[in-house]
Parts: structure tokens; C-alpha cells; sequence
């Protein structure tokens, strides 16, 4: 695995992510919760305190910011470069402010380890971590059919982080393509 091949892995997941397909199983059944607010775990009152704890949540930040249309909590464990970080913040923006919603986000962090290709440094660390994500139904706007936008995964991605003014924030997001 190389810096190169993670950056071209990341941008393809980018516009394959925007792709979706048609549910073809029906309408999905109603999410269990209809109130969308943020959950005090994705929005924690203290930056966490590692650069692992960074990763875990953001990966918790990503799935409330789909669940809620809320981005403040990806916004606040990420830097503005972040293109990963920055085009899930306008696709979800888009997506709530056109009356679209998403029933269900479901992503597992089942493993996390340092990436050895990229040893820590003293404000800057790499990490693969594991991810299962389940498919998730969403409506692109607000009279648009519900879509499936990926099939079950269980896949390695790639996060670097970089302590920022005192806090480890998110600078780079990709699938790991080994």
C-alpha cells in the first residue's frame, strides 16, 4: 500500500459513494426513532484525548451527521482540507436541505491499528482501521424514491490524523486498497 494508491482509493470512493441503486426490495420499514437530534456521544463535550479516540469518534460523528443532517460534530474532530470530510458535510447539507432523509447508518469500527507504512510522528498519526458497514436507505429529495446506496461491507480505511492547536483532528479519510 502506498500514500498514492490510498488518495486514488479515496476519490474513487468518493464518486462511487454519490452512485446509488434503486431499492429494488420495497420501501424499507420506518426507522425505529423518528426525532433527529444528535446523540451526546457524538458530540462530546471534550475533544477526545488520543489520536485513536479521534478516529473512533469520527466514525461515530459520521454516522449521526447521516442519521441527523447534523455536520457539527465531523466538523469539530476534522480539519477544513479533508476532502473525504468535506464532501460527506455537502452531501448530507444537500440531502437534508432538499428534504431527503436517511433511515439508517450503520458503521462498526471492529479494528483499529497504527499504519506501519506511516510511523507516528510528534503531531501526526496514521491509522487502518476495520470497518463493517451495513447498506443504508436514503431519499435524495423530498418526493424521490428511497435508494440502497452500497451492499454490506467490511473493509480497511485509512485515517490520518495531525494534532491542531492542541487537539487531534482528521486530515485524511480513505479506503485502504491493498
Amino acid at each position: 500500500m502506498n500514500l498514492g494508491k490510498i488518495l486514488a482509493a479515496g476519490a474513487l470512493a468518493l464518486v462511487l459513494g454519490a452512485c446509488s441503486s434503486e431499492s429494488t426490495g420495497g420501501e424499507p420499514s420506518p426507522s425505529p426513532s423518528s426525532s433527529r437530534t444528535p446523540s451526546a456521544s457524538a458530540s462530546p463535550t471534550a475533544p477526545p484525548a488520543t489520536a485513536e479516540a479521534t478516529v473512533r469518534a469520527f466514525v461515530e460523528a459520521m454516522d449521526e451527521m447521516y442519521l441527523t443532517g447534523d455536520p457539527e460534530p465531523v466538523e469539530a474532530l476534522s480539519v477544513l482540507g479533508c476532502e473525504y470530510c468535506a464532501h460527506q458535510i455537502a452531501f448530507v447539507k444537500d440531502l437534508y436541505r432538499a428534504g431527503g432523509d436517511i433511515r439508517a447508518s450503520d458503521q462498526t469500527l471492529t479494528s483499529i491499528r497504527h499504519a506501519p507504512e506511516f510511523p507516528p510522528e510528534p503531531r501526526m498519526e496514521s491509522f487502518i482501521a476495520r470497518l463493517d458497514s451495513a447498506p443504508n436507505d436514503y431519499k435524495p429529495k423530498a418526493n424521490a424514491a428511497w435508494r440502497t446506496d452500497q451492499a454490506k461491507r467490511n473493509e480497511e480505511w485509512f485515517f490520518q490524523v495531525r494534532k491542531v492547536a492542541g487537539q487531534w483532528k482528521v486530515v485524511l479519510v480513505g479506503r485502504d486498497s491493498q
